[in-house]
Order: C-alpha cells, then structure tokens, then sequence
C-alpha cells in the first residue's frame, strides 16, 4: 500500500522483558518488518529508543550485524534507514555506519532523543539534541560521503535549522517538536523560508546546497 505522500513505517523493539535476549529482539523486529513489508514508502530501523526495557543492544555492531543479516533475507523493494542515537561515541558511530554500508542500509537518520540531561529519566527533544545531532551529521556526512542518504532530525525550529542541515549534509529533515511549541504551520513557514535562503545563496534547488558547510 503507497500513498499520495510518502509514509515511512518505523520498527522497534517492543518495550518488555520478553525481548530483551538478542535472539527474541531480533524476532521482534523482524514480525514487525515483515508485517508492513507491502505498506509504505521506506522503513526505519529504530536502534535507538532511549525508553526501550533493556536498553539499545543494537548500537553493538555485532549484535546490528546480527540483526541486519536477518532483516535482508526478508528484505523488501524499499529503502531502508536506521535511526541512531545522539549519545553514541564517534567510535560506535564509525563502527555502525560500517555494518549499515556492508548490509546495504540505505540511509541513516540523525538522530533520536537523548538521555544525556539532568532532568531525570527517558529522553528529551527538540533543542537539547541539536549539537550533537549536528555533529554526528557532519561526521557521517565527511567520512562516508556517498554512501547513505542522511536525514537530519533533532531541533529544528525553522528555515534557517534545516537549511544549517542540508548544508551540513542532509537530503531530507524531519522534525516533531518544532510542531508542538509553534504548530503545523511551522512546515509550511520552513518551506518558505527555505526557498529564500536557497535564492540569497543562489541556488535553484536543495539538492545544490546538500554538504555545501563541509
């Protein structure tokens, strides 16, 4: 099933002890992947829910590598992303962006929520996630240039957040919290600010301004 505007499914370990053993989260996954095989426009791969009981045992490499295996011998015509965290280390970042060129990820989403904040437990949005976020785009963006389609989502507010992405190597944005401090308008101001800053800039499309900080 498509429809007129691209929908992206989203899969996740269900959040329970009973998936915890990497051989059951796996299953988990892949029920889920399977399930909406024919719904869609691409999936996401999200190892990086900051709530999820047992943590995120898919930021191992090992563990993803794993997992990844068993998704392609399932695998369907659309694209697929992962989602990432913002806490991981430069280390962890290299070492799962490897795993994801080697099992023919197509992209990579950055980033999740984090849970490095001093404001108890689970995980915080919008503006709280932006430096890293962007860090860790232009990471990916500088040393596996080619490679994935990068889509930049944590703290973006406005035109000139998601022009400071694409600049910084993103095809696609994505945002949720900017909607809720200034509503769904806020798309639609993005788009028009946008275009602005991509005329000033001399530029005819988005695709002309994608890594032009780097």
């Amino acid at each position: 099933m498509r429809f007129e505007i691209p929908i992206g499914v989203s899969v996740a370990k269900t959040n329970c002890a009973e998936t915890v053993e990497t051989g059951a989260a796996i299953a988990d996954y892949l029920k889920a992947y399977t399930a909406f095989k024919y719904i869609g426009s691409y999936d996401t791969i999200n190892i990086s829910c900051p709530n999820a009981f047992g943590g995120q045992p898919f930021v191992d490499a090992e563990r993803l590598s794993e997992l990844l295996i068993v998704l392609n011998a399932q695998r369907n015509n659309k694209p697929m992303f992962l989602k990432l965290s913002p806490d991981l280390t430069q280390d962890q970042l290299r070492d799962i962006a490897t795993v994801a060129k080697e099992q023919r990820v197509d992209g990579l989403i950055v980033s999740n929520l984090t849970k490095k904040h001093d404001f108890g437990d689970g995980g915080l949005s919008g503006k709280s996630v932006e430096p890293s976020a962007l860090k860790h785009l232009r990471y990916l963006a500088q040393e596996f240039s080619g490679d994935f389609v990068l889509i930049s989502c944590g703290g973006v507010f406005s035109g000139e957040d998601a022009y400071e992405r694409i600049r910084n190597g993103a095809s696609l944005v994505q945002l949720a919290t900017g909607m809720i401090f200034k509503g769904p308008q806020l798309i639609g101001q993005i788009n028009r600010d946008l275009a602005k800053l991509l005329r000033s800039d001399g530029y005819s499309n988005i695709s002309d301004a994608i890594g032009a900080d780097l």
